[in-house]
């Protein structure tokens, strides 16, 4: 793209993925902590958190008897960048009336072959000011971002982290993590997606609840070394991971690129599984 055609991003929205059983995700999806926003005439299942945004994650019927990645959401920063999303080479707009909050939406399909839809003037839901747990000033506390140096000799580059350009702004530390592939097969794939909730409290009761539920836990609860967030990881209906997480470090545009060197995946925590995928 052309010098100052940069689409600038507000925030990381939704995901869509694809399952061969839809009912039966909806019984995890309730108690992962998602509420049913609404349904559609193609079977697709809208569903949302406790933040703006009026659906988070988006469960259509598979084709076949494969799950899938389809895609993600990211809301454009403004109409100027929203129309810049439409000048995209292959952009197609595509009519989300029937969606929950409404708006417009224009579709780009990436090199991998994954969908990033971008949407804009949706009407986002009512947020209390005030936490659902007892919290300092009504808000949970967020770390500052640091770095945090660990000795030893630093290996090839294989994991980038990505985070939207909100300039003074803070903003989550990552939204999109790109890694190497690792282990049997090739090709591209979505390792997991992730949702916050709003303190280790919380956490620790989605994770004692979904337990007594008897869903399979992947890895967690424990605290990453990069972006500091608490984490819990766990496997779904259908075998995709799925996270919670909390208390994660922030960023803006006076947090400077940093490369740091390999370093251990948890601060404290369980052991790091064996298959990781």
């Amino acid at each position: 793209m052309a010098i100052g055609s940069k689409i600038s991003l507000q925030r990381l929205s939704y995901v869509v993925y694809e399952h061969p059983d839809v009912v039966k995700f909806l019984t995890f999806a309730e108690d992962f902590g998602f509420e049913l926003a609404a349904k559609s005439e193609n079977g697709e299942v809208f569903f949302r958190g406790y933040g703006p945004d009026p659906f988070l994650y988006v469960a259509r019927p598979a084709s076949g008897s494969a799950p899938k990645f389809h895609g993600v959401g990211f809301v454009a920063r403004s109409a100027i960048d929203f129309q810049k999303a439409c000048n995209f080479p292959g952009a197609q707009l595509v009519d989300v009336s029937h969606r929950p909050g409404g708006g417009k939406m224009v579709c780009i399909t990436d090199p991998n072959g994954y969908v990033v839809e971008i949407v804009h003037g949706q009407e986002e839901r009512f947020v209390p000011q005030e936490g659902i747990s007892v919290v300092a000033g009504g808000r949970p506390q967020v770390n500052g971002a640091v770095q945090k140096t660990r000795k030893g000799d630093p290996s090839t580059e294989f994991m980038s982290f990505f985070h939207v350009d909100l300039g003074a702004e803070y903003t989550d530390h990552h939204c999109l993590l790109v890694a190497a592939h690792h282990g049997s097969g090739s090709g591209t794939s979505i390792h997991h997606s992730s949702f916050e909730v709003e303190d280790l409290d919380t956490e620790m009761m989605g994770h004692s609840w979904l337990a007594s539920k008897g869903y399979k836990p992947m890895w967690g609860i424990g605290r990453h070394v990069m972006g500091s967030q608490l984490f819990d990881y766990w496997y779904d209906t259908t075998g995709f991971i799925i996270e919670h997480y909390s208390d994660g470090d922030v960023v803006n545009e006076e947090c400077p690129t940093i490369r740091s060197a390999g370093t251990p995946a948890a601060i404290w925590g369980p052991p790091l599984p064996t298959k990781w995928d």
